[in-house]
């Protein structure tokens, strides 16, 4: 299973500019060990990078001369086609320090070398990486899966990670996880997961559960009959301290259990939702640009921010982006719409005041037709094209 991973926490040391005024500093870009991830479903998975992966000949090579972006692009890997808008550097050369990958790196972009001696230091590495599901423990923690071939595609400044100061860029993040292939075995787990079961319980009550959590749910409901039928028919007494523990422990579980299955829910339909908002909201925009911008713009590999910019542009050569917030390229924007807009309608009112703009309608039975001014100024000439035909008047 191929996967794409985002790690962060890292941090940049050393940091100095050249005679040229790049910015030039050392950084981990990561190291061995096991780190925890988290799926779009709220699980948490846990992945080991051992040392023969992590300091593996070919990995550490595709480090070397990587781009360096400012933030994570939103097309979640530089490629030929968008790295010519997105990088503000590259790394060098890359060697071992311990249980950690070092690599020099050089930030040639002016804006990039403001933010980071603004304070936005910290770094997160994109990569590709294949997971081999196997189990087991590293240095006394547990892990779910192995990362192999792992393979570096670029390094970002970022605003924030999660590490101790005595960790530099290196750990990695929870941010979302991209699953390219997902074999049959997993897809089916996967919908089983996703799928409800309805259940009854005491009094007509009924819940619907994922079909994982409804299975515990029903062997943990038959478990207790089978324990109660076992008294009646021992006559024994029911009421025992000890048992009574037990059951209250496991009904205690469950209900965590069911806790924590209603938040993953939760979890899903809230992100489900802010998808079709974001789906809904590039729609706009595209539909903006089609507008706005040249016949033979194309948006495809544009983020959000850029075509906005563009559609600003458009309206506003001299407007620049820079040192610009969200806030402010979101309120351009929308007054660059808006000024179109009221452009239509007053060049409109000036048309209707002309004379001949009016439309002249005639009636023909039940028909009628209607003459643009653009009719009315090919019908005078025609006329005017006849009247050496017409007799000259007595006058």
């Amino acid at each position: 299973m191929t996967v794409k991973r985002y790690s962060k926490d890292l941090r940049l040391d050393a940091i100095r500019l050249d005679e040229n005024g790049f910015l030039r500093s050392k950084a981990f870009a990561t190291r061995t060990g096991v780190f925890t991830y988290r799926k779009a479903d709220g699980s948490v998975f846990r992945e080991l990078r051992p040392p023969e992966e992590v300091f593996n000949e070919d990995s550490m090579n595709s480090l070397k001369m990587v781009p360096i972006t400012n933030e994570h692009p939103a097309e979640r890997l530089v490629s030929p086609k968008n790295a010519r808008r997105l990088t503000v550097g590259s790394t060098g050369a890359v060697y071992k320090d311990k249980n950690f990958v070092a690599t020099e790196l050089v930030v040639t972009d002016e804006k990039a070398i403001n933010d980071v001696n603004a304070g936005k230091q910290e770094l997160s590495c994109g990569y590709v990486c294949e997971l081999d599901i196997s189990e087991g423990t590293f240095e006394g923690e547990r892990y779910d899966a192995i990362q192999r071939n792992i393979r570096y595609n670029h390094l970002a400044i970022v605003a924030r990670g999660r590490a101790g100061a005595d960790v530099k860029i290196h750990l990695d993040s929870e941010d979302a996880v991209e699953v390219d292939r997902i074999d049959d075995g997993e897809q089916k787990k996967e919908k089983n997961d996703m799928e409800m079961k309805k259940m009854k319980l005491a009094d007509g009550v009924e819940i619907e559960l994922p079909l994982a959590e409804a299975a515990k749910l029903d062997q943990f409901l038959k478990g207790m009959k089978k324990d109660v039928k076992k008294a009646d028919s021992e006559d024994t007494e029911i009421v025992d301290t000890k048992e009574v523990a037990k059951l209250t422990a496991k009904i205690d579980m469950l209900e965590d259990e069911l806790k924590k299955s209603a938040e993953k829910l939760d979890a899903a339909q809230s992100d489900e939702s802010k998808i079709t908002e974001g789906v809904k909201a590039r729609l706009a925009l595209e539909k903006a640009a089609l507008k706005h911008l040249k016949a033979d713009t194309d948006t495809t590999e544009m983020s959000d921010k850029d075509i906005k910019v563009a559609i600003i542009k458009s309206k506003r050569e001299s407007f620049s982006e820079e040192n610009k917030c969200d806030t402010y390229i979101d309120a351009a924007f929308d007054l660059a719409c808006e000024v179109e807009v009221k452009a239509d309608v007053e060049v409109e009112a000036e048309k209707k005041k002309d004379p001949a703009y009016k439309a002249i309608e005639k009636t023909d039975e039940n028909q009628t037709v209607v003459e643009t001014s653009e009719d009315v100024r090919a019908r005078r000439m025609r006329e005017d094209s006849e009247l050496w035909k017409k007799p000259l008047s007595s006058k």
